[in-house]
């Protein structure tokens, strides 16, 4: 992001910034789609700023454009051989089935936690600030308004209808910090303001620092909320050394060739904890691992473990002529269990082991 505080932003040396600013377009592309925005801001930047329009005369934009297109391009053939499945899953997360302001109630507080109460306070600030016209140069104030507002809208739009995950606003994050740099220290401010933003800002790394210990605690013990589950734990790997170890050896002592999960979280998970080699497949979804082989079908054909939820619907076992309700175990964090997990003996292996069924958005079960 180009600095909002020099009267030199924007002059005509920048052209090779623009092919950077492909690069890291095509780049967040390949990992979040939600990076098209990056594309549609500086477009409107240049549309809506008139010292910045004469870029749309240079080429340099427009071979931005074709560099992001090229980064991107991998995604796009992809797509085109598996008849669009990844646009058409992210694309429909913006269907709109009815109208709710509980999930706009949800956004907003997990922003101020995500940026920490001090960081978020200056961005607000400097958002302000940004908006009176205090900028030196009032094209790079432009920018980092577009980058925050066009982005923050969409989500707020996309939560009266569904929930937005509070990790999703992370693309306007450095723009939100270049605010509230601005707010710390790029200008002035009357008294009353002037010793919020000296709070905030001798506040900011002592608050993030305690907010990040507090996390790790949290995720690795439960202390904070008396060992129960909660939120911390759904996306990292505690518990999951021992749980892996003992689903082993119950595989090890029932000859099990290959271990099947009904979940791709649970299957990653096995796969990355289980001694490396084993037999480990999804049962089903399988459209999620068309970038993987599949297992052996010897393997697959011979006995197998069935790890799912306890009590999970038994739809996945009627491949196979025999199960054996083998054990429940628990992953547990700090010695207290928090998710347990069947485990099932399936022998009798028929044809056609693995769900192939398409995926909900061409038209398969949901």
């Amino acid at each position: 992001m180009f600095s909002i505080f020099s009267p030199r932003f924007g002059r005509p040396a920048a052209e090779s910034r623009w092919l950077a600013v492909g690069v890291a377009v095509g780049c967040g592309l390949l990992s979040k789609y939600t990076a098209l925005f990056f594309g549609a801001e500086i477009l409107l930047w240049l549309l809506v700023v008139k010292d910045q329009r004469r870029w749309l005369a240079s080429p340099w934009p427009y071979i931005g454009g074709i560099v992001a297109f090229a980064v991107f391009s991998p995604v796009i053939l992809w797509n085109a051989d598996h008849q669009w499945v990844s646009f058409i899953k992210q694309l429909g997360r913006a269907r709109v089935d009815g109208l709710t302001l509980k999930y706009l109630g949800e956004m907003l507080p997990t922003q101020f936690a995500f940026a920490t109460p001090s960081v978020f306070i200056l961005g607000v600030l400097g958002l302000y600030a940004l908006a009176r016209g205090r900028a030196a140069n009032a094209a790079g104030a432009s920018l980092i308004n577009i980058s925050i507002w066009m982005l923050f809208l969409y989500f707020v739009w996309h939560s009266l209808h569904s929930r937005v995950e509070a990790n999703w606003l992370g693309p306007l994050y450095p723009a939100f910090a270049i605010a509230a740099a601005f707010a710390a220290w790029g200008t002035t401010w009357n008294a009353r303001e002037q010793r919020t933003v000296n709070a905030s800002r001798r506040w900011a790394l002592p608050i993030g620092v305690v907010l990040f210990v507090v996390l790790i605690v949290q995720t690795n013990t439960g202390l904070f909320t008396g060992f129960r589950r909660d939120a911390t734990v759904r996306s990292v790997g505690i518990g999951w050394p021992q749980l892996a170890q003992e689903i082993e050896a119950i595989r090890v002592a029932q000859n099990a060739s290959c271990v099947l999960a009904a979940d791709y979280g649970t299957t990653s998970w096995l796969m990355f904890y289980l001694p490396k080699g084993t037999c480990v497949a999804q049962f089903q979804q399988r459209y999620r691992w068309t970038f993987m082989d599949d297992p052996d079908a010897d393997l697959l054909k011979g006995r197998a473990l069935l790890i799912g939820p306890e009590g999970a619907s038994p739809v996945y076992r009627a491949s196979y002529t025999r199960t054996e309700k083998l054990a429940v175990l628990a992953r547990k964090r700090s010695g207290v269990a928090f998710e347990n997990y069947e485990i099932d003996l399936l022998d009798g292996a028929k044809d056609g082991m693995l769900d192939r069924s398409l995926p909900p958005e061409l038209g398969g079960p949901h």
